[in-house]
């Protein structure tokens, strides 16, 4: 992952400071069609991020910029007609294709299927960088549609934006069953994520923020976890040794709970941060939410059984060892660190929750 870096150089530095000065035009920006052009130009700023160095990563990009360009255009056209006096076509229309376009980009229902397509090409890189950052934007734009249509067309969009969400999450639910690619099962888990975020934005956008922030930790320590591994499906534990398969089972099986919300891994202060924000607002879609993100503990259920559950005689011992490779020893002990830290950090968070009063 961190390669990516090295071979790019300035041209991935480049990248990041045009995604950060996207970050920057839309936080200042009042009103749709400049909260657009940033969007755009982070959008464009993740591809080079994306495309990586093999044809697969290429591929993958080029389903992001697709489905990207379709999603800015219906943007552009919903902002334009709410926006000018020359282009109209109704308040109503107007204000459906402005969500589609925000909710095309996030991936939301019933645009959730190029989120799988795209991930399942991509480097974990990749998959954490369309995970996090590319939904940051849309969310805060998201948030402000409200100043646009009032408070009575307020309540129809949080109405239309709850289904849409809880529909979002039943079917990432319902597509993850059996599958045993490990990057498609971490974009259903993102599609699920994109709900929580997106009845946050509607309370309140720092909360959305600071939810993202918790949520970058939990996904790019997976991420990293798994590329230091190098897996990216289920075949791919075949090849490990006993010791490893178990470990690696096992990890997966705490990422798994943590996407939960089961304490005390670090995903339960995601799942305690939305209900105390959002329960007062939206408590029928919280409470389906919620469910449905403890049905998505099983999309690694399988693969941490078939990995995890056997003899542990020696097993510890020659993992921690590391006695296979002292290349592979560092990587393991790197790994380990990074799950420990996000699987175990929600106490941390809690007490910090308690203090400071989030």
């Amino acid at each position: 992952m961190w390669g990516l870096f090295v071979n790019w150089g300035h041209s991935a530095f480049l990248s990041i400071f045009t995604y950060v000065l996207g970050l920057y035009m839309g936080w200042q920006s009042f009103g749709i069609l400049g909260c657009w052009a940033a969007i755009e130009l982070c959008a464009l700023a993740l591809i080079p991020l994306l495309s990586g160095i093999s044809i697969s990563e290429t591929n993958g990009s080029m389903v992001y910029f697709s489905l990207q360009c379709l999603g800015s255009f219906c943007l552009f056209l919903g902002g334009l007609s709410v926006n000018s006096f020359m282009f109209q076509i109704g308040f109503m229309p107007s204000l459906i294709l402005l969500c589609s376009g925000l909710f095309l980009k996030l991936g939301a229902f019933p645009f959730f299927f190029w989120v799988p397509r795209a991930m399942a090409e991509m480097s974990w890189f990749g998959c954490a960088a369309l995970a996090v950052p590319q939904k940051l934007l849309p969310m805060f734009m998201l948030h402000d549609v409200k100043d646009l249509i009032g408070l009575s067309g307020f309540d129809s969009l949080c109405l239309a934006t709850e289904v849409v969400c809880c529909l979002t999450a039943l079917v990432a639910a319902v597509y993850s069953v059996n599958l045993k690619d490990l990057r498609v099962l971490f974009a259903y888990s993102s599609v699920i994520q994109s709900s929580f975020l997106m009845l946050v934005s509607l309370v309140d956008p720092i909360s959305m923020c600071i939810y993202l922030v918790l949520y970058s930790f939990l996904s790019f320590g997976f991420c990293i976890s798994m590329d230091g591994l190098e897996i990216y499906s289920a075949s791919a534990l075949a090849k490990l040794g006993k010791a490893e398969k178990q470990w690696v089972g096992l990890l997966l099986g705490c990422y798994a709970m943590s996407f939960a919300g089961i304490p005390p891994f670090f995903g339960f202060c995601l799942k305690v941060f939305f209900v105390e924000k959002c329960m007062a607002t939206f408590p029928v879609s919280c409470c389906i939410l919620i469910i449905l993100s403890v049905v998505s503990m099983y999309f690694y259920y399988d693969i941490f059984v078939s990995c995890a559950l056997g003899s542990w005689t020696g097993a510890l011992s020659e993992w921690v060892s590391c006695n296979f490779d002292p290349q592979a020893g560092k990587k393991v002990h790197f790994v380990l660190v990074v799950a420990l830290v996000n699987v175990f950090g929600c106490i941390l968070f809690l007490v910090c929750l308690g203090i400071f009063h989030l």
